[in-house]
């Protein structure tokens, strides 16, 4: 009977392993904030918005930018 109760065990355990976790984000970020947008630099540069992202279980701002059109 412990054998059975062992065995079962493991491969419960084996499926938890296999599975592997997910974790859920509830959060949502704060709403936008309002950016100064300077002067183009250059011609052809393009105005990214500023945005939320999420890094280790928190939300950071990266901030509007200028880029090089493609």
């Amino acid at each position: 009977m412990r054998k059975i109760i062992a065995a079962w065990f493991v491969g419960v355990m084996f499926v938890v392993v296999l599975t592997g976790c997910v974790a859920v984000v509830r959060t949502h970020p704060a709403h936008e904030r309002a950016e100064f947008m300077y002067a183009q630099p250059y011609p052809n540069a393009v105005w990214i918005k500023g945005h939320y992202e999420r890094r280790h279980n928190d939300w950071i701002w990266i901030a509007g930018h200028w880029e090089r059109r493609h």
